[in-house]
This record gives structure tokens, sequence and C-alpha cells, in this order.
């Protein structure tokens, strides 16, 4: 996956003027954006899950 996306963007560049080596240059940064992301929003919905998993401790009453 890396790689494909690597070279989506390389080929992005290219097109936007950019020769063989600034394109490796300016895809990489942008690639790793994009599994920045996905790992952000992994441990959010980690959080989540976990917080929405957890049982919560009966309420104490008081006993007369």
């Amino acid at each position: 996956m890396a790689s494909a996306l690597i070279s989506g963007f390389s080929a992005a560049a290219v097109n936007n003027g950019a020769d063989a080596a600034d394109s490796y240059f300016t895809a990489f940064p942008q690639s790793m954006m994009v599994f920045t992301g996905m790992a952000v929003l992994g441990v959010i919905l980690a959080a989540l899950m976990f917080r929405f998993s957890t049982r919560r401790p009966p309420e104490l009453r008081e006993v007369k």
C-alpha cells in the first residue's frame, strides 16, 4: 500500500513539473501523512471502543 501511495503522489508531482528525484522527495511526506491520519484515527477509535466497552461499577446506595 505504501508503494502505491508513493507512486501515485510521485506521478502527480511529475505532472506538476518535478523531475524524477524530486517527485519522490515530495511524494514520501504526502504518503506518510495518509498513514499518520490512519494511525490517529485508529487510536481514537480504540479509545472510544475501550470507553464504551468497560462496565461501570454499580451505584452505591445508602442502606437504612
